[in-house]
């Protein structure tokens, strides 16, 4: 998949959780939130999705097919893979092609590494100033910390160089507080401890850098901006939350006022840790004020909303007809439909011996299909199309395919392929192709190629991913004389 198109299909489900948290933020736990987050982020960083019907890509390509006419362009294919016997067309056309770099790709790669260069800096200038840190000799944080155990090392240290306590590190997180912290006042002490514990427990240093990752990916996306200041948000919340669970309800003014008291005065950003930040602390306290106890509706809720956004628009759209893998346009690799037209040197004479030796071919029937989309066939608007090498040599047919560059002022970077149907040391017609920086420029048949009752329909060809593909109807009548079609 495309950055691009990751991009785009990310957005629609960013829009989503922005939507869902503006109306229940104060409804259901917030951890919610952050795994709505994590799905985004998904999206956004791994190249591939699942399907589903319940997609909302499914239902735009159900209007899509109700209201285009049935010869539009196809965009909605998925790459097949359809085995070794293929690659004699992926092999030649890889070595012919030529290297393009879209100047998409230079803005964003200059994007990408002037974003990543920014947080890396910044994080980097910050480590430079937390390793002046000293440990903290205090016998109330020893003894807590005695309490608490963790399975990865905790250290626990003060600055000078800080306004309000943060946590940074991974897999040897590092506690800082600032050096004027209050430490004759406990009670502040033991929420400040408890809630930097829950963000080292829940890898939250590390969620960060996922988030960063996804910025600096999508840096001209600004819906990922959003979901990088409201997923960090989201962060702080959910911890306040753990915190406010662990301690008791009736603490929620005291620990309220412990945040408002260590609110950051810090002018600089800094990424990748977890600190009790003035951003959005209106929202924090708010959020404390109104939490209550968990009931089964809102747990229900929450997972139900997980469990739909997900769904239907986290997955790409399923097709309704039979096992195939055809996906919604966020997806497609760009494929390439033609209508050939027949060698202008087909007579009259020679045009009735070709009807003549054309098989009465059974069309392909709605009963079959399930058989087509398992053999990896490509869905064409319902129609299922086979590749050209491997389909006919499985009939038993030899396909020679010989290519050449070709000078075309219309048409740059032009290579022509022959496609030629050999059985019994005999040659039966051949497919020619003009392929033009990955798309058909022009295509001509000849010989057993028009050896159907519908040329317009049954000989149109699909170029995807490289590979060939025509319509399993021409296969049944031109080529399967043994009936091993479906």
């Amino acid at each position: 998949m495309e950055i691009l198109n990751m991009s785009l299909s990310a957005s629609v489900l960013i829009l989503a959780i922005v939507i869902i948290r503006a109306l229940a933020l104060h409804r259901i736990p917030k951890i919610t939130f952050l795994v709505l987050w994590a799905v985004a982020l998904c999206r956004l960083l791994i190249p591939f999705s699942v399907t589903s019907i319940f997609s909302i890509y499914t239902l735009v390509n159900m209007l899509k097919t109700h209201f285009s006419s049935l010869d539009t362009t196809i965009t909605d294919m998925s790459p097949i893979n359809i085995g070794t016997a293929a690659d004699t067309i992926n092999t030649s056309l890889a070595k012919t092609a030529s290297v393009n770099i879209s100047p998409f790709m230079v803005a964003w790669f200059i994007g990408f590494s002037a974003c990543a260069l920014f947080f890396l800096v910044t994080h980097l200038r910050w480590r430079r100033e937390y390793k002046t840190a000293l440990p903290v000799d205090n016998e109330f944080i020893k003894t807590w910390q005695r309490s608490h155990p963790t399975r990865r090392k905790v250290e626990i240290r003060q600055s000078d160089r800080i306004a309000a306590p943060l946590t940074y590190g991974i897999f040897r997180s590092v506690i800082l507080l600032p050096k004027g912290t209050d430490w004759t006042h406990l009670k502040h002490l033991e929420y400040i401890l408890i809630h930097e514990f829950v963000h080292i427990r829940r890898f939250d240093a590390l969620t960060k850098l996922l988030l960063v990752a996804g910025v600096c990916v999508h840096w001209f996306n600004p819906l990922v901006w959003v979901m990088y200041v409201l997923a960090n948000r989201d962060i702080e919340l959910s911890c306040d939350e753990a915190v406010v669970r662990t301690l008791g309800e009736t603490m929620k003014s005291s620990y309220a006022l412990t945040l408002i008291g260590l609110e950051e005065r810090r002018s600089g950003i800094i990424p990748l840790v977890n600190n009790f930040s003035k951003n959005a602390i209106e929202e924090r306290i708010v959020s404390i004020m109104k939490m209550k106890k968990n009931s089964i509706i809102t747990l229900v809720a929450a997972v139900l909303i997980v469990a739909g956004a997900t769904m239907v628009f986290a997955t790409e759209a399923k097709s309704s007809r039979g096992n195939n893998d055809t996906v919604s346009s966020t997806a497609s690799p760009n494929p390439t439909t033609v209508t050939t037209s027949p060698s202008s040197a087909s007579s009259t004479e020679r045009s009735a011996k070709i009807e003549a030796d054309t098989p009465s071919a059974e069309p392909v029937t709605e009963k079959a299909l399930p058989e087509y989309w398992k053999m990896g066939a490509l869905n064409v608007n319902g129609a299922p199309y086979l590749p050209l090498v491997a389909t006919a040599e499985n009939l038993g047919y030899t396909v020679n395919v010989v290519s050449k560059n070709i000078d075309n002022p219309e048409y740059p970077n032009t290579v022509e392929y022959n496609y030629e149907l050999v059985k019994d040391g005999k040659s039966l017609g051949i497919a020619s192709l003009d392929i033009s920086d990955g798309k058909v420029a022009a295509s001509m048949i000849d010989g057993i190629f028009c050896n159907t009752h519908d040329q317009a329909t049954h000989t149109s060809i699909v170029l995807q991913k490289d590979t060939v593909y025509m319509p399993a109807q021409f296969f049944k009548e031109a080529l399967d004389t043994g009936n091993k079609l479906p």
